[in-house]
């Protein structure tokens, strides 16, 4: 067998520090930590050196590509097999990626594959069995799509199993580890703009469990607050779901209260053709962002203006510099991947991952209940509740 030596950074070096839950680290460390967990193994007879990490992937659209392309650009991870049940998806993927095994059933895939991280990147209601399937066969690490399962005593299950045989398992909100938003947080952190009253995000035609899965999670990071009611109303009419007919995901609006007197609302309606804006509003000024269009406002008072009363001055708000460049998603990925390789905090974990279901489920019953609030969180047959997200 041919030894490969692979190295410690990514090929697009980033030294871009994040601080996290009062946690400080760099990409450039966590590979260091990501090389010493190399390992060895055994084949006839002989030991030889690991100095690698296996990865996997299971599903590959458009979405099961990017994780790919991330993956490509770490040194020491390299993709050895992959699954996909459309035959000519699969072809088409090998076809590009000679050097990676294919499958079309993932039992297949981890009987035969020795796989240290695994990406799990198929539609929602498969994540709980193939996280399952993953563990049992000796997986280190499972990277899972969202929303997390289809239903919160999946998401639950995949936690337990994890915990269970100590494998580490990340759901794939990316904004967790971009460093816009991770800058972002700090200035929320040190009371830039005062104690956070409202958020809102809108979105037109959007599927609301696919996007409000980011969203929810996204403000519980930059509120560290939890959603303690969720209200909710879906639209009758359906737009189309690109993923089959089988998947139910509705366009829709809920509002959410967080401890702390904050609250939240999100409208993904069908009705709505407007891209993805997001607001921040406090008691000392507002956020205001536009991913798309790499729009990022901030506003706050300054001076003496600080000192006065929140319905006072309300017209003193002055521009704060936010100067940040276009984010690299592939780069952010790949800070997730090697932080999950990794023996530190994983910022985007499965309670985070559970939490964010959690409130989508609770827009859902709140819907069935003529938009009553729920309250978080979820106990007794709502926890089995079952969902064909996507």
């Amino acid at each position: 067998m041919k030894h490969i030596k692979y190295g410690v950074l990514p090929r697009s070096s980033q030294s871009e520090r994040i601080k996290y839950r009062n946690v400080n680290f760099d990409l450039q460390n966590l590979g260091v930590s990501l090389q010493r967990c190399s390992d060895s193994y055994s084949e006839g007879g002989i030991t030889l050196s690991k100095e690698y990490k296996s990865a996997a992937i299971i599903g590959l659209g458009g979405q099961g590509r990017s994780h790919n392309t991330a993956y490509m650009g770490l040194s020491n991870v390299k993709v050895i097999a992959a699954c996909e049940v459309s035959e000519e998806q699969l072809s088409a993927f090998i076809d590009e990626n000679s050097d990676v095994r294919g499958y079309t059933d993932a039992k297949d895939l981890f009987e035969n594959e020795d796989i240290d991280i695994v990406s799990i990147v198929t539609n929602t209601p498969s994540h709980r069995d193939l996280t399952v399937a993953a563990v049992k066969s000796g997986v280190q690490a499972v990277l899972c799509e969202k929303p997390m399962a289809h239903s919160p005593a999946a998401a639950r299950q995949m936690i337990d199993i994890c915990a269970e045989h100590n494998v580490r398992l990340a759901i794939n909100h990316m904004r967790r580890w971009s460093p816009r938003y991770h800058k972002l947080r700090e200035m929320l952190e040190d009371s830039l703009i005062g104690e956070i009253g409202n958020l809102i995000y809108v979105s037109g035609g959007a599927l609301f469990a696919c996007i409000a899965t980011h969203i929810f999670d996204l403000m519980r990071m930059l509120t560290e607050r939890e959603i303690i009611s969720i209200s909710g109303r879906f639209d009758a009419f359906r737009r189309p779901n690109f993923r089959g007919t089988q998947y139910h995901d509705p366009g829709g609006h809920a509002l959410a209260l967080f401890d702390g007197d904050t609250r939240a609302f999100i409208d993904l309606s069908e009705n709505l053709g407007v891209p993805g804006w997001f607001d921040i509003h406090g008691s000392l000024g507002r956020v205001h962002i536009e991913e798309e269009r790499g729009i990022w406002q901030v506003m706050a008072r300054q001076g003496n203006d600080r000192e006065q009363p929140p319905w006072a001055s309300r017209n003193t708000l002055q521009p704060v510099d936010f100067s940040t460049g276009g984010e690299n998603w592939t780069a952010v990925l790949q800070v997730g991947i090697v932080e999950l390789l990794g023996g530190g905090e994983i910022m985007s974990s499965g309670e985070d991952g559970y939490a964010a279901l959690e409130a989508i489920v609770a827009a859902h019953i709140s819907h069935e209940n003529d938009g009553a609030p729920v309250a978080l969180p979820l106990t007794g047959d709502d926890l089995s509740r079952e969902f064909t997200f996507t």
